[in-house]
């Protein structure tokens, strides 16, 4: 049962990058019924079904339906393997793409800085997902209002983004326009437009 399972997941997996959501979720579909309990499979494998599962769903429109699966990975996660697993963080994350795609954005903050705070702890300061991570939620503060905290968090995950890949790479020009966004907001447009002239539509 357990190497089946881990073909099934994989495959899913590759499906997801692919982009063919609704193989992705059939080949997860089985995994998730009752003969397959957390205790059966242990909590990695349970819980990792469950977040691609809702990547699958969220990916197709079905936010309600991703939100089950997510919470339900989030407190499995939470209770088998502790609050700061790095399996909890990705839930997390799963979570809140959820809320924002929804246009939820205040309430994509909480699962958001959680993950973060995991993914720093996990990873390190300067980590490239930490860094990646760093940047969606300061587009998220941006979305939410927040527009002095959105510009605190860009500028700091921007400018590692730089150290580590480069101001051409997309990382570091996504970081770039949505810092600039949050300073044209607060009435900042020639800090702004400096920005933009590093800003290339390939790059983005």
């Amino acid at each position: 049962d357990g190497q089946l399972y881990d073909v099934q997941t994989a495959l899913a997996r590759c499906y997801l990058r692919l982009g063919r959501l609704a193989d992705a979720e059939a080949a997860l579909h089985d995994l998730m019924q009752a003969p397959y309990t957390v205790e059966r499979m242990g909590p990695v494998r349970w819980v990792i079904v469950r977040v691609n599962h809702g990547m699958a769903v969220n990916q197709q429109g079905r936010s309600e339906a991703a939100e089950r699966t997510l919470t339900e990975a989030v407190d499995a996660a939470r209770r088998h393997l502790g609050a700061e697993h790095y399996l909890t963080g990705a839930a997390l994350s799963q979570l809140a793409d959820v809320y924002a795609m929804r246009g939820q954005f205040d309430r994509a903050l909480a699962p958001a800085r959680e993950a973060l705070a995991i993914v720093r702890k996990s990873s390190g300061e300067r980590s490239q997902s930490h860094m990646l991570m760093r940047a969606s939620l300061g587009v998220l503060e941006l979305q939410s209002g927040q527009l002095q905290t959105a510009i605190s968090t860009l500028t700091g995950a921007r400018s590692t983004l730089i150290e580590l890949l480069g101001e051409r790479s997309p990382q570091a020009q996504g970081a770039s326009f949505y810092l600039a966004s949050a300073l044209v907001e607060v009435s900042r447009p020639a800090e702004a437009a400096e920005l933009l002239t590093a800003v290339d539509a390939a790059g983005l």
